[in-house]
């Protein structure tokens, strides 16, 4: 499978550190397994078994497509303060997000970055990774925790997407849940 991105994945692992391109490509497939398929093998068992015992580096998590899955779980499942009663969120208080799936794949589909080096003409290229599609949720590059988040990956200097923000959007609620599913 390859969403766009232009190259295979195989040979991944899903608490297997792999890269930034293959953890985006490959956390989505699995957050779409968990909400189209979740009794099937692995489906809702894969997200919602793992959090620090998988993979204790933080620094290796967005490179790894379990932790990505669970971003992308996060920004759309209900958080503790919406739903108190959701046995699966009931120890993520960090997570503060609740959109609407469709916002948050439209995020995904038309998020463009440009960086200091030109890929193309006018500098802008389709996000490739979680770092990248982090920004574009938040609307806005923080290049301090961008460098601390994503240490080895260059910060754009803009980003671009052509979604709606909800009338709940907030760029603080957005940090705190990729925080929690990618540094902390």
């Amino acid at each position: 499978m390859t969403v766009g991105l232009g190259f295979s994945c195989i040979g991944h692992r899903y608490w297997v550190p792999s890269g930034y391109a293959c953890a985006l490509q490959e956390g989505l497939a699995g957050y779409g397994q968990y909400v189209g398929a979740p009794a099937d093998r692995g489906g809702r068992y894969q997200i919602e078994t793992c959090r620090s015992p998988c993979d204790p580096d933080a620094d290796r998590k967005p490179i790894t497509e379990g932790f990505v899955a669970m971003l992308f779980n996060d920004l759309i499942d209900a958080s503790t303060a919406h739903d108190p009663s959701n046995v699966h969120t009931h120890d993520e208080t960090a997570d503060k997000t609740h959109y609407d799936p469709h916002y948050v794949m439209k995020v995904f589909a038309t998020c463009d970055v440009q960086y200091s080096r030109k890929a193309r003409p006018d500098g802008w290229q389709k996000r490739d990774d979680v770092a990248d599609f982090v920004w574009c949720l938040e609307n806005s590059v923080d290049t301090v925790e961008h460098h601390a988040a994503f240490p080895d990956r260059d910060a754009p200097k803009n980003i671009r997407e052509n979604a709606r923000e909800p009338s709940d959007w907030n760029a603080d609620s957005i940090r705190s849940t990729w925080l929690w599913n990618l540094k902390e």
